[in-house]
């Protein structure tokens, strides 16, 4: 490099330009992607004590997981009426590997169901992620009256739908919605007076609402499945189910002994509160490997549009920005840069002279930039980890650089040639 100055503009020019490049083109999140190497298994059996939950449910399922090679410990608790497993993989495992595994875990789930006793659940299972939302909104109810939670349930529903369908979107969850149903509230005076039961009005409606096929036809080895028409699907259909029929051909309905009414279920599974009011939450988690600034402003555009539609007494906000945070750690090693920069140039031109102080500076944009191609060449996105780690080299490197130069203007004070100095540092 020192006898031939043309290669040494072309390769310091390559440096900064890819440098350039990569920082316009690496992805941008603010936590690295962790792989979901914990998993849970929950199992419901009512009515059974933690040694039945222990014995019938909990060991059957670990001896199946236990099974794979791929798990590295099983840890597991039992009490009355539940089994809980909690599932870790080996270290060698992560990435795609991961979902592999937990394929092969569901799958074990499925094979021991047959094994469950009587009355227990189905397992459920639930691996662990680490991910945080990219984009956080919520639909605030502002009104006077009670709040309409099955509105703010459907528009928030919507909403997810629009963020879902935006490029680069890998999740979308609704938490504090409503969750709607059908209420039959029945009146005990009426019930004595009709001489039926609160379980003959439940088991007619069960009986009316079938969702199993009524049979099966077969015809030229084709199998066609016989539905019953009239399924509940309406408040008036639910009324009129027949409860019991009189030898005077009179009917006893469901709605002559009970109120029906479609209502919000209580209590809610989930509950969302913002600054003291009711609300439904929308989250938005980005795909990794993507700049979080530039999907984090196309789903800004989608929430604004659809702000825009809110009705009266809702209103539709930001609460969490995660490309803020990314914009600040960037903004961080950027300030930090040109922070050292001034240091070292200033002190240096004290203690080495101007020439040596510029060579020295040129040490940390060059760092940078190499550090920069090298992520995008080996798939390292820009998060606070990896930022972190770049302010801590370039604080480093700095000392490397000045003790280089600091040696070579020694050999030149020595009156060493210029390459020979160069080779000797």
């Amino acid at each position: 490099f020192y006898r031939n100055p043309r290669l040494t503009i072309l390769v310091v020019g390559l440096i900064l330009v890819a440098g350039a490049a990569s920082l316009r083109s690496l992805p941008r999140q603010e936590d690295p992607a962790l792989s979901r190497r914990f998993a849970t298994v929950t199992t419901f059996y009512p009515g059974a004590s933690a040694e039945r939950v222990e014995s019938l449910v909990t060991d059957r399922i670990e001896s199946r997981i236990l099974e794979l090679h791929e798990v590295k410990e099983i840890d597991s608790f039992s009490r009355s009426g539940v089994s809980v497993i909690r599932v870790e993989l080996e270290d060698d495992y992560y990435d795609d590997d991961v979902d592999e595994v937990w394929s092969k875990v569901r799958d074990r789930l499925s094979d021991v169901q047959a094994e469950l006793p009587a009355g227990a659940a189905l397992p459920i299972f639930e691996d662990l992620t680490t991910t945080a939302a990219t984009l956080v909104a919520a639909l605030v109810w502002q009104g006077e009256d009670p709040p309409q939670v099955d509105l703010m349930t459907r528009l928030a529903t919507e909403l997810e739908n629009r963020l879902r369908t935006l490029p680069g979107t890998k999740q979308v969850t609704v938490y504090g919605g409503a969750d709607e149903e059908v209420r039959v509230t029945v009146e005990p005076a009426m019930l004595a007076a009709a001489g039926v039961s609160v379980a003959d009005v439940a088991r007619a409606v069960a009986a009316a609402d079938t969702k199993a096929p009524a049979g099966l036809a077969r015809r030229a080895g084709t199998d066609l499945l016989i539905e019953v028409s009239g399924e509940l699907d309406s408040i008036a259909r639910v009324r009129e189910v027949p409860v019991r029929s009189g030898r005077d051909g009179r009917v006893l309905r469901v709605g002559d002994v009970a109120r029906v009414e479609k209502t919000v279920r209580e209590p809610p599974r989930t509950l969302a509160v913002v600054s003291g009011s009711r609300a439904v939450v929308v989250a938005a988690t980005m795909e990794p490997m993507r700049r979080v600034d530039l999907w984090s402003a196309s789903a800004r555009k989608r929430v604004d549009r659809f702000a825009a539609q809110m009705p009266a007494g809702i209103s539709l906000r930001t609460i969490f920005d995660q490309s803020v945070y990314t914009e600040e750690r960037l903004a961080t090693l950027a300030g930090n840069l040109l922070l050292a920069a001034v240091i070292v140039v200033g002190v240096l031109v004290f203690m080495m002279g101007l020439r040596a102080a510029l060579v020295v500076a040129t040490a940390l944009p060059l760092t940078l930039a190499l550090a920069l191609a090298l992520f995008n060449l080996t798939g390292v996105p820009l998060h606070q980890t990896s930022i972190t780690g770049l302010i801590i080299a370039l604080g480093l490197l700095i000392d490397n650089a000045i003790v280089v130069v600091d040696e070579y203007s020694a050999h030149a004070r020595d009156g060493e040639d210029a390459g020979r100095a160069v080779s000797e540092v």
